[in-house]
C-alpha cells in the first residue's frame, strides 16, 4: 500500500511548542513535533498508508481536539478524538 503525505496544522501562535499524537505514534507527541511560521500556524506533514487513525495535538502539554476536522465517527479510545480516514 503507498503511503499518503498528510498535512496537521493547528494556529496556536502562543504555543512554545506543539505536537500530534495519536495511534500511528503510540500517542506520542514528542514523535511528531510540529514546527510554527510567523503566522503563529504550527504544521507538519506525515506519511500514511491506508487506514483509519485517532489523533489529537498536544500544545505545551495540554491536549487539543483538531476542530476543523469534524469527529462523524464513533472513536475508539474515547469520544473526543480526531479520526482521519486516509
Amino acid at each position: 500500500m503507498e503511503s499518503k503525505a498528510v498535512e496537521f496544522s493547528i494556529q496556536m501562535p502562543f504555543a512554545k511548542e506543539v505536537g500530534v499524537a495519536g495511534n500511528f505514534n503510540h500517542w506520542n507527541p514528542a514523535s511528531t513535533p510540529l514546527k510554527k511560521d510567523r503566522t503563529g500556524l504550527w504544521k507538519g506533514t506525515i506519511n500514511l498508508p491506508p487506514g483509519r487513525y485517532e489523533y489529537h495535538f498536544v500544545a505545551d502539554g495540554q491536549w487539543i481536539k483538531d476542530n476543523s476536522v469534524p469527529n462523524t465517527e464513533p472513536s475508539q479510545y474515547g469520544p473526543t478524538n480526531t479520526v482521519l480516514r486516509v
